[in-house]
């Protein structure tokens, strides 16, 4: 491995399988070395560590590999601090396909028509928020833009010639919150039908989850 560094000026990347033919070593005690920090912890030496994004499959060479260890417990604050970035760079890239507001997981991400000649960015998740190009389509029960009960007014039309839907309840948004979450009509025998209505609301709302901090 050391070899593989001489002369560069930047850490080198071999595979394992590479590494294995060419010391005659077997796959199995070269995972089993990085894994440990056999170098490190054995031999006060520096030793080379998995690419983040290949962990069994690629090493990671630094310059260092090989050189004597000045302070052990340096080495490993640094070990954890390296884990700790790489923790925080895939809960960040991991985040990309969580709901902003509640950390539900992305159902659906495609491509969808918005002019002739424009097409927008489609999002949805298992909370149901759902927007296109940033813009709100159907709002997290747990952000800031999922409206209240009061938000909304409610008109009736009754239809004496119906046996069972004698009433429909029409819900009215009155705020541009309410406006992304289009409640359906209610029916029922009588003006009661506004349960029905509420029983969506709560529905809806019955999915919020914890939120982010």
């Amino acid at each position: 491995m050391k070899t593989k560094v001489k002369g560069r000026r930047e850490p080198a990347l071999v595979d394992t399988g590479g590494a294995a033919a060419e010391s005659q070593l077997s796959e199995a005690w070269i995972f089993n070395t990085i894994e440990s920090n056999f170098l490190e912890l054995r031999w006060l030496r520096r030793g080379a560590h998995w690419h983040p994004d290949h962990r069994g499959r690629n090493i990671l060479i630094p310059l260092t590999f090989g050189m004597e260890e000045v302070d052990p417990q340096a080495h490993l604050r640094a070990e954890v601090e390296r884990l700790k970035e790489e923790l925080e760079d895939r809960e960040h890239r991991l985040s990309e396909y969580l709901c902003p507001y509640c950390d539900a997981p992305m159902t659906t991400q495609m491509g969808v028509p918005l002019t002739d000649d424009d097409e927008g960015l489609l999002v949805e998740y298992e909370c149901g928020y759902s927007a296109t190009d940033g813009e709100t389509n159907h709002p997290c029960p747990s952000g800031p833009e999922f409206p209240g009960w009061e938000e909304y007014t409610f008109t009736y039309s009754e239809h004496p010639s119906e046996s069972y839907h004698k009433w429909t309840c029409h819900p009215v948004p009155q705020t541009k919150r309410a406006k992304t979450l289009q409640l359906s009509d209610g029916h029922g025998r009588t003006q009661e039908a506004l349960a029905s209505v509420r029983q969506r609301h709560d529905r809806y709302a019955g999915r919020r989850r914890g939120g982010r901090p």
